[in-house]
């Protein structure tokens, strides 16, 4: 089985914004001063795949653990309801009815409270952690049409810039050359 471990003297809070910050470090294609900068764009954009896999690879990961957690407290409340099962049958001297589950349940309670709490926020903070990367990637998402739009506003920005006409009687093909000619240039005119 994987061995994978929550580190217990960070907080969700902390976890969440290293994580948040993370991926914006990743994705924004604008400068120190919050002006879209052509450079950063186009680095985003080269990027971007890289980070949308990551985020997901975060996911999967956390969502891996999330799995491991929940079957290791599903087989510590087995042993655990066994073990109060067995102390509430000693205690009568086996006679009488079984226990029922309530019976049970309660005294796995009033034997495990501590313990059971500690795993039940555990798994608490760890599906929290997997929902949070669940909202990233629909973050990414919509961050991946923003920069579609940014980036062909940009080309066409760049394409009239450099007198290139859009319309006419260009093919696809040089119409890509003619964009990452004219987008080379600007790029080359910034630095």
């Amino acid at each position: 089985m994987t061995d994978i471990q929550v580190d217990p003297d960070v907080t969700f809070s902390e976890w969440a914004k290293g994580k948040y910050s993370e991926l914006v470090a990743h994705i924004n294609p604008c400068n120190d001063n919050g002006e879209l900068d052509p450079n950063r764009l186009n680095q985003v954009l080269v990027n971007f795949a890289q980070h949308y896999a990551w985020a997901i690879t975060m996911q999967e990961v956390e969502a891996n653990c999330l799995n491991v957690m929940q079957h290791g407290y599903e087989q510590w409340q087995k042993s655990a309801y066994n073990t109060a099962y067995r102390l509430i049958r000693e205690e009568s001297g086996g006679q009488g009815r079984a226990p029922g589950q309530t019976t049970v349940e309660a005294r796995i309670v009033d034997l495990y409270a501590d313990e059971m709490t500690e795993k039940q926020d555990e798994l608490a903070k760890q599906k929290s952690r997997v929902d949070l990367l669940k909202g990233f990637i629909k973050v990414l998402d919509k961050q991946a049409g923003i920069l579609q739009t940014i980036s062909s506003n940009m080309r066409s920005e760049l394409f009239f810039a450099a007198g290139v006409p859009i319309a006419g009687n260009l093919s696809e093909d040089q119409k890509v050359k003619a964009a990452k000619a004219a987008l080379n240039q600007a790029i080359r005119g910034q630095e």
